[in-house]
């Protein structure tokens, strides 16, 4: 009978040691998940997705701030570069080298070491807290930049806007223009300006980018950045140049007055916020928006050679 007891004490006392450590177990396993979560909470990825002619493809764009302006394995980005355009169609993602990229090469062969990579995911180096200057693009905040081939054109690009609504990323957007130097200050000729992410989930793209270049399979490409962010990048020479420019009435009903005294102007556009280009003009002061429906437009103002944004808003 004692043997007994003792046996049945022995056994309580084991399987009580096993349930602890069954809890303990469960606890630490929920506190490694935790703080794989906490890693990992600041990584963002998306899909965008293209259209054209009525097929399909898609890439897929984002941030962490543990990957680097290479490729990276763990995020499931592989170079595709040297590999040919999908004879159907095929959009690409991927990062190019702004050394090699001048505001005077409308046409860049594929020699010329444009393209640091491509492939169909792109996650740059950066968080919602801000990025590491150490892997930068020259300096510049991280982006993404994507190619389609002028012959697929026109093509359609879709994205969920809802990811975008929100302290991170509401000032993520789309453009053409040139990512050599600021966002707003361009080389001219572009025809998609900046669409905020936020505020539209497509955009259609009908004509050849300004820059574009020829890859070494013979294929003419068109390329476009996306910048995934919470303000929109400005310079110091835009911001000097803007306060020599008086715009309003803004917002107007009617006419926009465009004045400077200090600085010549030379070209005047109005785009809406799909990027279509509404309106052009030289050396125009005064712009009739009658016939347009009410909304939030880009004006852009070529001073001295640089390119000049603002937003109006036109009512009815």
């Amino acid at each position: 009978m004692k043997k007994l007891l003792n046996l049945s004490l022995n056994l309580s006392s084991f399987i009580q040691n096993k349930k602890i450590k069954i809890k303990l177990s469960i606890y630490f396993l929920t506190i490694l998940q935790c703080s794989i979560f906490q890693l990992h909470a600041q990584e963002f990825q998306t899909t965008i997705f293209a259209e054209s002619n009525g097929n399909l493809d898609s890439i897929i764009v984002g941030f962490d701030i543990t990957s680097s302006i290479d490729i990276d394995d763990q995020f499931g980005e592989v170079d595709i570069n040297n590999t040919v355009f999908d004879a159907t169609f095929e959009i690409r993602a991927g990062q190019i080298d702004l050394n090699e990229l001048q505001c005077d090469d409308n046409l860049i062969d594929s020699n010329s070491d444009l393209i640091t990579y491509m492939s169909k995911i792109d996650i740059v180096p950066m968080d919602c807290d801000g990025y590491d200057f150490n892997q930068t693009i020259n300096g510049l905040p991280p982006y993404s930049s994507f190619f389609v081939r002028n012959k697929d054109l026109p093509v359609t690009i879709k994205w969920d806007s809802a990811v975008f609504d929100n302290d991170c990323m509401n000032k993520s957007f789309i453009t053409e223009l040139h990512p050599g130097g600021w966002f707003d200050v361009t080389c001219g000729g572009e025809s998609i300006y900046l669409v905020e992410m936020v505020n539209q989930d497509s955009l259609e793209i009908s004509n050849p980018s300004a820059a574009f270049l020829i890859d070494s399979f013979g294929d003419t490409l068109s390329m476009y950045h996306i910048a995934i962010r919470d303000e929109i990048i400005t310079s110091n020479v835009s911001e000097r140049l803007a306060q020599d420019i008086e715009i309003y009435p803004n917002p107007t009903n009617d006419f926009l007055n465009i004045i400077s005294d200090k600085q010549e102007i030379n070209l005047v556009e109005i785009y809406n916020s799909r990027g279509k280009l509404m309106n052009r003009n030289t050396n125009a002061a005064r712009i009739d928006l009658n016939s347009f429906p009410s909304g939030i437009y880009i004006l852009r103002i070529k001073v001295n050679g640089i390119f000049l944004t603002k937003k109006v808003t036109k009512f009815t």
